[in-house]
């Protein structure tokens, strides 16, 4: 889970990034915020907020590692991994 100090940077992070005009869609942030590895439900909705207040696409399909024929948005991808509060 993120310590409430390395969550504390990671919002300013990407909430510095995201003033500076880069594009939330850029990569697969969107997918590691969600997945449950990288911090608690709580941490996470915070920081997919973030990202979608930015204009991080909910509905963008995301394939898996590579594979074109398995593929999800982030709201499928948070159901499959039992993240009910995103």
């Amino acid at each position: 889970a993120l310590a409430s100090d390395e969550l504390q940077d990671r919002l300013a992070v990407i909430s510095g990034l995201l003033a500076r005009g880069a594009n939330p869609n850029a990569s697969r942030e969107l997918i590691s915020t969600i997945n449950p590895r990288t911090g608690d439900e709580a941490a996470s909705l915070e920081l997919v907020r973030l990202l979608v207040k930015g204009g991080a696409d909910v509905n963008r399909v995301y394939d898996w590692h590579g594979n074109k024929d398995n593929t999800f948005t982030a709201l499928e991808f948070a159901e499959m991994h039992g993240r009910q509060a995103i």
